[in-house]
C-alpha cells in the first residue's frame, strides 16, 4: 500500500490488537493544488474505504489503533473530511 498510496498499517509488537495506522493525508489537504480538478477529491486511493475496514477489522478483535497523519484534519478538504470524520467518531 505505502508504495502505490503512500498509506499503510503496521501491527504493534507489544500487543496483538493495536495497530499504527498511517495515512497519507496530503491527499486531502485543502492547500494542495494539486487535489483540485481531478473529480477524486473524496478518497484518493481508495484510503478512507480501507481505513474503515482496518478499523472494522480492528473492533472485530476488540483491538485499538493509533492513526497518525502529518496535516491536521481541520486543514481537510470538506468532503474528505466529513467521511473521516464520521469515520472516527464511529470507532
Amino acid at each position: 500500500m505505502f508504495g502505490e498510496y503512500g498509506y499503510y498499517s503496521k501491527p504493534l509488537k507489544f500487543n496483538s490488537k493495536g495497530k499504527v495506522i498511517i495515512l497519507n493525508t496530503q491527499t486531502s489537504n485543502c492547500l494542495n493544488i494539486w487535489n483540485f480538478g481531478d473529480g477524486t477529491r473524496t478518497d484518493q486511493g481508495g484510503q478512507l474505504e480501507w481505513l474503515e475496514l482496518e478499523l472494522l477489522e480492528l473492533e472485530s478483535i476488540g483491538g485499538f489503533a493509533y492513526i497518525i497523519g502529518h496535516i491536521p484534519a481541520y486543514d481537510y478538504m470538506h468532503e474528505y473530511g466529513i467521511r473521516y470524520k464520521s469515520l472516527i467518531e464511529r470507532f
